[in-house]
């Protein structure tokens, strides 16, 4: 039996939350071999860990030199979450080169919708009627309920977890722990704070922390 030729796979960024998709690559070619890790793409090699540097075979611009490759990306922080689209789409690389990379351990219902270019990390649940769009990045942990809706972008921290019927905005940052209410959404580039407790819809371009959240103003 001939076997499959293996996807050679790029991850884009080589610090913070791109790094922990290498061990997720590794964990799913230990069940059944899908991926050959290349190496790293990242435009500021002042950022990137020592035991990497070797691995990175050059900036974004030199993405087009690896046609019929395919890539993940896992940039995005609290403080560049709102950037995630616009990076993304300037790389102007097809949406078909960016594979769902999904852990082993995580429990994904048969019955959901899924996008392309998510990262699905370990012992995290997903039930039933969910819809995950694309580039979505959910950490170790997060718990989704039936019938959440997670739009394009987004960035769901560890121990997070969703009741059913919510809807998650474009290119929002959900934080470490934060609890959400069934029935309510929460608007496009919102921040929600660690640990919150969400029980009401939050607006569109805005920071919420607290229990129960509530607007953060700066003073």
């Amino acid at each position: 039996m001939v076997q499959a030729e293996l996807k050679k796979i790029i991850i884009l960024g080589a610090s913070g939350s791109s790094l922990d998709i290498l061990p997720i690559i590794d964990q799913i070619n230990s069940k059944k071999p899908q991926y050959k890790f290349v190496g790293f793409l990242d435009n500021d090699l002042s950022k990137v860990n020592i035991k990497y540097k070797d691995k990175v075979l050059g900036s974004f611009e030199n993405i087009n030199n690896f046609n019929g490759y395919y890539f993940s990306i896992g940039i995005g922080n609290e403080k560049n979450f709102k950037l995630r689209k616009k990076i993304i789409e300037d790389i102007k690389i097809p949406i078909k080169f960016f594979p769902n990379i999904i852990h082993p351990t995580a429990i994904v219902n048969k019955d959901i919708k899924i996008g392309k270019g998510n990262i699905i990390h370990s012992h995290v649940t997903i039930s039933r009627d969910v819809e995950i769009s694309n580039f979505v990045n959910i950490l170790p942990k997060v718990t989704i309920n039936h019938d959440v809706k997670i739009n394009s972008y987004s960035i769901i921290n560890s121990n997070t977890i969703l009741s059913g019927d919510i809807e998650i905005g474009e290119s929002c940052y959900l934080g470490q722990g934060s609890n959400f209410r069934d029935h309510i959404s929460v608007g496009e580039k919102t921040l929600v704070g660690m640990g919150s407790v969400v029980t009401k819809n939050l607006n569109k371009n805005s920071i919420y922390i607290g229990n129960p959240a509530k607007i953060y103003i700066k003073k």
